[in-house]
């Protein structure tokens, strides 16, 4: 078993909750492929997703986390998994007003670019998919869960804000 976690937005490998489930991961028998990809201040999509494109072999789940889910689920347009999770998924219009007041100087005009061509809910070659969103992300409104498939298992939850803390115990829930 292989599981992929994708970043998001100037973020890491090591940030927000990734070193965490990695351990979970790994204590579950999973090799884990979470990598920093290239640029994330300044992402490009053709770069992001052959960098992943090059680690796809017997991954069988995917798990994404703002912009990264962005990236997974372009992803499982091209490959087959048997779980894809999206966290807080950039899919849409975000709330851009208020990021440029939170992150001023970043490069926002990056990341819309790089989420700007839409995902096809009937391309994705996923056995079981779950966005999670939170009711208070500052960033990912509620609204976008209106872009999924009722294939999808959407899931809401109070107060995790953009899903940022050093773990997430409700996702064990969902592997």
């Amino acid at each position: 078993m292989k599981a992929m976690l994708i970043h998001g937005f100037e973020g890491s490998a090591d940030s927000n909750w990734f070193p965490w489930l990695k351990s979970i991961l790994l204590e579950k028998g999973y090799e884990v492929f979470n990598e920093t990809f290239p640029n994330p201040s300044h992402p490009d999509f053709e770069e992001i997703m052959n960098f992943y494109r090059d680690e796809m072999k017997g991954v069988d789940l995917v798990v994404g986390h703002s912009m990264g889910a962005f990236i997974a689920l372009k992803l499982s347009e091209e490959f087959d998994f048997s779980k894809l999770i999206l966290v807080a998924p950039a899919v849409g219009e975000l709330n851009y007003p208020y990021m440029e007041g939170q992150w001023p100087g970043s490069d926002l005009q990056a990341l819309k670019k790089v989420i700007s061509e839409n995902f096809k809910n009937s391309k994705l070659r996923a056995d079981s998919k779950t966005a999670i969103f939170s009711q208070n992300d500052p960033y990912v409104p509620l609204t976008l869960m209106d872009l999924f498939s009722d294939d999808w298992e959407l899931i809401t939850l109070e107060g995790k804000n953009h899903f940022q803390d050093s773990s997430f115990l409700e996702i064990l829930k969902y592997l």
